[in-house]
């Protein structure tokens, strides 16, 4: 598959009609409620994008995963380790 950009992005988002507004750059904002002072927003209005990584035994390094959730909400790493059929202790935030 190849590369996307940030153009692929602004593309979808208006091919499939959603309300969004697609913001570069910030600087550095470490948590939801950071990000939401910068822009004037309220936290809510806020997604996140995580990396996590996933130690598969099928596969010899950890598969990078991308996981775009509400700024607001946790993501539940038991779940998404029994979405990729592993133990919880084999899925991990990949480090900054």
């Amino acid at each position: 598959m190849p590369a996307r950009s940030p153009a692929d992005l602004q593309q979808f988002v208006a091919e499939q009609a959603i309300d969004a507004e697609l913001i570069r750059d910030i600087g550095h904002t470490p948590t939801v409620p950071a990000a939401a002072a910068v822009l004037g927003v309220e936290p809510d209005q806020i997604i996140k994008t995580l990396l996590f990584l996933i130690e598969r035994p099928d596969v010899a390094s950890p598969v990078p995963v991308v996981v775009i959730s509400n700024g607001e909400r946790r993501v539940d790493k038991r779940k998404l380790a029994e979405h990729f059929g592993v133990g919880k202790k084999r899925v991990s935030l990949a480090g900054a």
